[in-house]
């Protein structure tokens, strides 16, 4: 690694790689699921070979910059990594006709990723209420163990050492699985409601920004907009997801620590298009279609 990248932060070459890979996530064209995946899986696992370079020689200004990356920022990559592996084994694997056949098997994938939240649920809790009191434990090269990587997962063949600690790993896979839960639960209500294959076959694609389509999300559901106010956010953020041909990953923590906490306008992208209807409104009030 050159002397220019020593002398960035982390947090700025991982923020670079991040936006790289969804780029190339996003050109992806392959149509068949299991081409896709693979696809998919090559372009993360450069991104997180070249974090794994880039950290390796990476001197942490402070424990907190290390608790920030090992905790954040390489689950954050780690987590598209696991995701597109198991996503190519499930679709590897899926029974190729019968909707029964079918049901079974992604039920059975169900229960294998939910057992790991159980194995881990106290530092699942622990995540998931974003407490902090143990982060030192948990995410510090010498707090926790480095080094021993779970033995039922392989996900670098490269590997050499292992990066990170335990506990990174885990709250990746958290992030992943959680992703595929809900994927798969929308595969399986398409089972039983034939209709649903429209949003699942769109040929919609989103291209504005994930937490634009976040937020909108957010919005859909604090209006009550669907089924009279009697759906969450989870199930209209798969429904989008499908739709648009897109994967917005940890869509709670987006909302939590972006767009929640913003500054300004908590509602940006709301008010972009409050903007471009009056203009649009405007443009046909100064040249009418209609006489």
């Amino acid at each position: 690694m050159t002397n220019t990248n020593i002398s960035l932060s982390i947090s700025t070459i991982a923020d670079a790689l991040f936006t790289q890979m969804d780029q190339e996530l996003a050109s992806i064209t392959a149509e068949n699921p299991l081409q896709k995946a693979l696809n998919a899986h090559e372009v993360v696992k450069r991104a997180f070979r070249q974090l794994k370079k880039s950290s390796s020689q990476y001197p942490f200004s402070s424990q907190q910059e290390e608790i920030h990356f090992l905790k954040h920022t390489l689950p954050k990559l780690w987590a598209e990594l696991i995701y597109y592996t198991e996503l190519y084994l499930l679709e590897q694997k899926r029974p190729l006709t019968g909707s029964e056949k079918t049901e079974t098997y992604l039920k059975d994938i169900l229960n294998v990723y939910r057992q790991f939240f159980e194995r881990h649920q106290q530092f699942y809790n622990y995540c998931r209420m974003e407490k902090t009191h143990l982060d030192k434990t948990y995410f510090c090269s010498n707090g926790a163990d480095m080094g021993i990587l779970p033995p039922e997962e392989i996900l670098d063949s490269d590997s050499g050492s292992f990066l990170g600690t335990t506990y990174s790993f885990r709250r990746a896979k958290f992030i992943a699985l959680e992703r595929l839960i809900n994927q798969i639960e929308f595969d399986i209500h398409c089972l039983h409601h034939p209709q649903m294959d429209l949003i699942k076959s769109s040929e919609l694609r989103w291209t504005d920004s994930k937490a634009a389509l976040i937020e909108l999300a957010y919005a859909i559901q604090s209006k009550g907009s669907l089924n009279n106010g009697n759906v969450d956010v989870k199930t209209i953020i798969t429904g989008l997801q499908h739709l648009f041909q897109i994967d917005l990953g940890n869509y709670y923590a987006v909302y939590n620590q972006n767009i929640r906490l913003r500054k300004k306008d908590r509602t940006g992208y709301l008010s972009q298009l409050i903007l471009a209807m009056e203009k649009r409104m405007d443009d046909a009030d100064e040249h009418p279609r209609f006489k």
